[in-house]
């Protein structure tokens, strides 16, 4: 009889882990499917990520999804910094980051978007320094060989009974970017903004 129910207890416990390797592998199946991906659009000459979570999620996100659109962009920008200033991008980065110091102002007043930085740069593997740069487009251009030699232009269109508040930039970007358009759609849990970016 002792053998019975030593056996029943082998059994059940062996069924039981069964079933909870089923159900995990079931679990990490829809987390899975659940991860976004990269949509093409356009002929498929142009990128679409929708992104969720807090900043950082999102930005972890996006690096991770377009891990090797940033790393060539990232390559192309050292070339051009290179060729502008005559010296060693990495070095040329720290003394921008440096005498500038816009770090503080967006750390100060926007502390969400380091956060998002510090993502894409986990997730691309590209340093939080040159993923930073890289955002700084007008302030580097405008200080060095492109200062005045474009403009942007903006508009912003008044929320109305049926229709919410816009507002909208485009940016002058130099050739070596094109082909790596990407639109961006974030859900942000805590606001009820929508935010589209190309």
């Amino acid at each position: 009889m002792k053998k019975t129910y030593i056996l029943l207890l082998i059994s059940s416990c062996f069924l039981s882990a069964c079933k909870n390797n089923i159900q995990s592998k079931k679990d990490v199946s829809e987390t899975e499917l659940a991860v976004p991906k990269v949509k093409m659009l356009a002929n498929n000459e142009l990128r679409l990520i929708e992104l969720n979570g807090t900043p950082f999620e999102r930005g972890l996100t996006h690096g991770k999804l377009l891990k090797n659109e940033i790393q060539e962009i990232i390559r192309l920008l050292k070339i051009d910094i290179a060729e502008t200033t005559k010296e060693d991008p990495d070095q040329f980065i720290a003394y921008f980051l440096e005498q500038t110091d816009y770090k503080t102002s967006v750390l100060k007043w926007m502390p969400e978007l380091m956060d998002e930085l510090r993502g894409i740069s986990e997730g691309s593997g590209i340093d939080l320094e040159t993923i930073f740069m890289h955002q700084l487009g007008d302030e580097y251009w405008f200080n060095t060989k492109d200062i005045l030699a474009h403009k942007c232009s903006s508009f912003g269109v008044n929320k109305s009974k049926t229709q919410s508040s816009m507002a909208a930039q485009n940016m002058d970007i130099p050739p070596f970017y094109h082909g790596l358009q990407t639109v961006i759609k974030i859900n942000d849990p805590n606001s009820d903004k929508k935010m589209i970016f190309l």
